[in-house]
């Protein structure tokens, strides 16, 4: 396999290992959670297609794709992809890219993957400009994002613009896409100590207190919220399910979920424009979402 760079990664081209989840990482039972559910997700649309996921990373979620689909991942950090290959035996199609120019040709692949990072991104519309370029008819864009109007929100270092739903809703249109937007993960503290934890959460966040890495991150939250698990080399099919996601509807904030979901189609027409506002909206892909969540995915 062969991992090139186009050598205009300007600060996308930064280490993204500290805040990257690699294997032997420590990790809460909830970040593990939110890891298995987006591969979970993904596998229910990918199956036969040919996928492409822009920064996968250890390529974690890509190797158990590829077990029911056809597969290529890229990502702007060489090292972090060189492990990857190393620990896969050089079995994934793995690419050294800059998202925002991607290095493909035309109407390439089925469905896009973009988890946890479009905030790290320059130009994010041209990056999701290029998804819908190398985007065969039909495709399907599918990406997710920390909801920074969850009270609870820390930004990640490097970051440089989170969306909320309303502003993924116009976003997504800007970049030609028809969008679907759902909430994951509700948070709402029920005890006198999650309260508290959460009350001590939005402080620190509000005094700069968060470690940026996520080695010190992992200290942390094993104070707040106990044992941590370890990722594994890879995602293990019995493992694999996915925690239900509900649909936010354009002109709602959605604040009470930690992660957002999007789930675009391209458009095809002026008179797809305002689909995202019609009845119906959250159909079609809305019920394969369904389905996933209500029973354990492989």
């Amino acid at each position: 396999m062969k991992a090139e760079s186009n050598g205009q990664l300007s600060k996308t081209s930064g280490d993204f290992s500290i805040v990257t989840e690699l294997p032997g990482d420590r990790i809460t039972r909830e970040a593990m959670r939110m890891l298995r559910t987006r591969y979970a997700l993904a596998g229910n649309f990918c199956a036969g297609r040919d996928v492409l996921e822009l920064a996968c990373g250890p390529a974690l979620g890509l190797a158990y794709l590829a077990g029911n689909a056809k597969v290529v991942g890229g990502d702007c950090n060489l090292r972090v992809l060189r492990d990857a290959l190393v620990r896969t035996g050089n079995q994934l199609p793995l690419v050294c890219l800059d998202a925002q120019r991607l290095p493909f040709r035309e109407k390439s692949f089925d469905v896009v993957l973009l988890f946890e990072a479009i905030y790290y991104l320059d130009d994010p519309k041209r990056c999701i400009c290029e998804c819908q370029r190398v985007m065969r008819q039909g495709g399907l864009l599918i990406l997710c994002l920390a909801n920074r109007d969850w009270p609870g929100f820390s930004p990640s270092p490097f970051s440089t613009r989170y969306f909320s739903a309303l502003e993924l809703y116009d976003f997504l249109a800007e970049c030609g896409f028809a969008p679907e937007i759902y909430g994951a993960f509700p948070s709402k503290p029920s005890t006198v100590v999650q309260h508290v934890r959460d009350g001590v959460r939005r402080l620190a966040v509000g005094m700069n207190l968060i470690p940026k890495t996520l080695r010190h991150k992992a200290k942390l939250k094993r104070l707040f919220y106990g044992s941590l698990e370890t990722i594994g080399t890879g995602l293990v099919d019995s493992e694999i399910q996915v925690d239900p996601l509900f649909p936010v509807p354009r002109g709602e904030s959605g604040l009470e979920y930690r992660i957002l979901y999007a789930i675009g189609r391209p458009l095809i027409g002026p008179e797809m424009i305002h689909a995202a506002d019609s009845d119906k909206a959250h159909g079609f892909w809305g019920d394969r979402i369904k389905e996933c969540t209500t029973k354990e995915c492989n």
